[in-house]
């Protein structure tokens, strides 16, 4: 995964910190979770994230469902968070490439409250 600015990063933690904020717990269910790689829908359903403030880069990660050979955690040092309203839905976006897959992709997740 790249690096991004300070400045995004310091915005990622602002989102990142509201939505743990906001819902007031470290696991929460989603309405609904989208999953793109290279703009193609892998799957869009109900899902569970965690917000892990346990290291020096809180991270976003997806539980369920099941992303498959594709990232589920996203680290606010190395990602753009978005806030598509009110913290009631988040966008993540980043590009790496994953192990199994052995080419970089462009993984997008918006997640519903």
């Amino acid at each position: 995964m790249s690096m991004i600015s300070k400045r995004v990063e310091d915005k990622n933690a602002e989102i990142l910190m509201g939505v743990f904020d906001k819902y007031k717990k470290e696991f929460i269910d989603c309405t609904q979770i989208a999953y793109y790689v290279d703009e193609v829908l892998q799957f869009k359903n109900t899902g569970r994230i965690m917000i892990n403030r346990r290291d020096n880069y809180p991270k976003l990660q997806i539980l369920s469902p099941d992303t498959g050979d594709y990232t589920e955690s996203f680290q606010e040092n190395s990602c753009v968070f978005t806030d598509l309203g009110k913290l009631d839905v988040i966008k993540v976006e980043t590009t790496y490439t994953p192990y199994k897959i052995g080419r970089q992709v462009k993984v997008e997740a918006i997640i519903t409250f």
